[in-house]
């Protein structure tokens, strides 16, 4: 240690640190690189400039032993300890430690726990009573109807009840002409009812899920309709001289795909060409007529108690019903963690949900250790079995310092990072090769470089085949739409 001090601290005399691009490439293949970035750190001064200095590595212990499994009392210590170990609720490993049957185990955590009816398996109160409840209700209720032994349920249905959100009344509900969770129909009432006085007039709105937008057909139908064919609010929107382009059927097929109508004039340039540009003064008399159209349709939905109802009932069962589910890691231990990184609460619950979950979103801002709890995730997940290789994808000006950045985390982390040279199309593969046969603890790869790795034939011709069927799906259901009887316009 003594002498690895002295070169060390004679080479930070000389103010050459590990991370300079000609260290790199004389260092690069070396299997310790990145242990030795690790062991300094980059620090700024008051001025700003940027400096190494030696990292922990050189004053404390930096490795520390596994952890010995805590001695239980009591069932609601040893589910936390389940959690800890399996990132489940394991009835087998709670009895085990506690000299109990599964079904005393079961008994004694009564609603710190449920079994969830679609999977079959028990669940924290946590995971269970959170989420989408309205589906959660409903898959109940199947299981309920279904006969046999359902007491194991008993105590569900209440439960998920009462953990509903508070159902809210139209005047609390958010929507506008567009929002897509209202149904066509709805619309479709809206323009026959409200806009061509009862009559249909041709048209149709029609919806096309690919491209997420609505189209009225025929929309200059009305510019040749009798007069009373249109209603008040059809005539109150009008602008004058503009029927072909912004007439009100045109307002409120821009209304339907979220857009502020523009009015625009054509301008002869001569020699043939010509330029549109945009009538501020009708740009805004469009606006303001688009806002007419706006609370007219607020006004038609409140005046029909089926239509109000039925909104309701849309909402509150769509995006009412969730109940954010909330983590708590304060029971999670780290093994093998360098003695100088403490965890703090909110990287210890953002683990405890990406083990108990596979996956999540780590929206902290920034310096609150997001590095740190993607290595001390995926490091758990190793060690509870449902990851074999951590692969970590981040930005090409990051790669190495994320790389040292884990290993001050774990130091005895078995890590593998390409060098470019490794990364180059004739290599390439044997990487890979190697990714695959070494018992890797974390890989680490740039966005640049991920990009480079092809899917499989095989599961590139299931994406094309399931965009290929979709399109088909919605070109096969317009058809049908096209082939069907006109309705009357009267």
């Amino acid at each position: 240690m003594r002498i690895i001090l002295h070169i060390f601290s004679t080479v930070q005399k000389w103010q050459i640190p590990a991370t300079t691009p000609k260290n790199t490439k004389i260092f690069e293949d070396d299997i310790n690189f990145y242990r030795m970035l690790s062991i300094e750190n980059e620090v700024k001064d008051e001025d700003g400039s940027v400096k190494y200095v030696k990292g922990d590595f050189f004053f404390k212990k930096t490795i520390s032993p596994a952890t010995q499994l805590p001695q239980i009392n009591n069932v609601t210590e040893g589910l936390d300890l389940s959690i800890n170990l399996y990132g489940n609720v394991n009835l087998d490993f709670i009895g085990e430690q506690l000299s109990l049957t599964t079904d005393e185990v079961i008994a004694d955590l009564g609603d710190a726990i449920y079994l969830n009816p679609e999977t079959e398996t028990y669940e924290t109160a946590s995971e269970y009573l959170s989420g989408n409840l309205n589906c959660k209700l409903n898959v109940l209720n199947a299981k309920l109807e279904s006969g046999g032994d359902v007491s194991a349920y008993s105590k569900n249905k209440a439960a998920l009840e009462n953990a509903l959100p508070p159902r809210l009344s139209i005047n609390e509900i958010d929507y506008q002409i567009g929002t897509r969770w209202i149904p066509t129909d709805i619309y479709q009432d809206f323009l026959q009812y409200q806009l061509n006085n009862g009559y249909h007039n041709g048209m149709d709105i029609e919806y096309n899920s690919i491209t997420a937008t609505y189209r009225v057909t025929n929309p200059t139908n009305n510019n040749r309709a009798a007069a009373y064919k249109l209603s008040p609010l059809y005539k109150n929107v009008e602008i004058p001289g503009r029927t072909s382009h912004n007439n009100p059927i045109h307002l409120f097929e821009d209304l339907l795909n979220l857009k502020n109508t523009k009015v625009m004039d054509r301008i002869d340039l001569g020699d043939g060409k010509e330029k549109s540009v945009v009538n501020p003064d009708l740009t805004i008399v469009a606006r303001e007529h688009q806002q007419v159209l706006q609370n007219a349709f607020h006004d038609f939905v409140n005046a029909d108690d089926d239509i109000v109802k039925e909104l309701e009932e849309i909402y509150n069962n769509t995006f009412n019903s969730t109940v954010v589910r909330e983590y708590d890691g304060s029971n999670l231990t780290f093994d093998y963690l360098s003695p100088n990184i403490i965890p703090r609460p909110h990287q210890k619950n953002a683990v405890s949900r990406v083990v108990q979950e596979k996956r999540g979103l780590l929206d902290h801002v920034v310096g609150s250790g997001k590095t740190i709890t993607m290595v001390l995730a995926g490091r758990k997940l190793k060690q509870m079995g449902f990851s074999k290789k951590p692969c970590y994808v981040v930005p090409k000006a990051v790669l190495n310092q994320f790389a040292a950045e884990a290993l001050r985390t774990y130091p005895d982390l078995n890590i593998i990072v390409p060098t470019e040279r490794e990364f180059s199309v004739s290599n390439r593969k044997r990487f890979m090769a190697k990714v695959q046969t070494g018992n890797y603890d974390a890989v680490f790869l740039s966005t640049e470089q991920f990009g480079k790795i092809p899917l499989t034939k095989e599961r590139e011709e299931e994406i094309i085949q399931a965009e290929i069927d979709e399109i088909i799906s919605v070109k096969m259901l317009q058809k049908q739409r096209n082939k069907a009887p006109l309705q009357s316009n009267n």
